[in-house]
């Protein structure tokens, strides 16, 4: 394998990247159960007010359920209940592991993410992949979300290294333009060709994936 050693580390978003859901009945049978339209609970939960202020570290995660909960009409067994089928289809996406494997010997590994704190214990225990980066961001714990300037030099600085050195992978077309600001070199995750592989070769000149 050549190595480009202008390029030290590869940066990756989680949610649509290095995880996606791929078994969203949990979330559906929720609606059922709610009464509910369809998608009616993803809005609730991953696009509120509440959800922004719990990524930008505003809220406790704890205030951020307790909104939910009241929204629904729940009790606290529901919310615990509804936290738990609602990420249950969640998986780690095999081919961008497979990338990140193959590149550990070679470049550091990353994960800047738009994200409430638990993110971090979920990579490490339910999916035990956190030891494979060298350093984890979430917005909540650096008040600042992407594509907001602070969120890429926070890892950057995590990093110990300079913007032109790092290559930054998300499936957000604001978020890659905020990276592309920053200085680093951006890479759009298209969630539904996954076409990963030939431009990481050409960024990185050849890599055997």
């Amino acid at each position: 394998m050549f190595v480009d050693r202008s390029i030290k580390a590869v940066i990756w978003d989680c949610g649509g990247v290095l995880v996606r859901t791929e078994d969203p009945r949990g979330r559906r049978q929720w609606e059922q159960k709610l009464g509910l339209s369809l998608y009616e609970i993803d809005r609730v939960v991953l696009n509120s007010t509440p959800w922004i202020l719990v990524q930008c570290g505003k809220i406790r995660e704890e205030e951020y359920w307790a909104q939910v909960r009241e929204q629904l009409g729940l009790d606290e067994k529901g919310t615990q209940e509804l936290r738990r089928d609602f990420y249950a289809g969640d998986r780690v996406n095999p081919v961008v592991l497979d990338i990140i494997t193959r590149l550990r010997p070679h470049y550091k590994q990353a994960v800047l993410s738009n994200a409430a704190p638990s993110l971090i214990e979920t990579l490490r225990d339910r999916f035990q992949i956190a030891h494979l980066f060298e350093v984890i961001i979430i917005s909540a714990s650096i008040g600042a979300m992407k594509p907001d300037p602070q969120a890429y030099q926070a890892v950057l600085d995590a990093l110990g290294l300079p913007a032109g050195e790092t290559v930054f992978i998300d499936d957000l077309p604001e978020n890659i333009q905020g990276a592309k600001l920053a200085g680093m070199h951006a890479i759009h995750f298209d969630t539904e060709k996954e076409t990963l592989h030939p431009m990481l070769s050409t960024l990185l000149r050849r890599i055997d994936l």
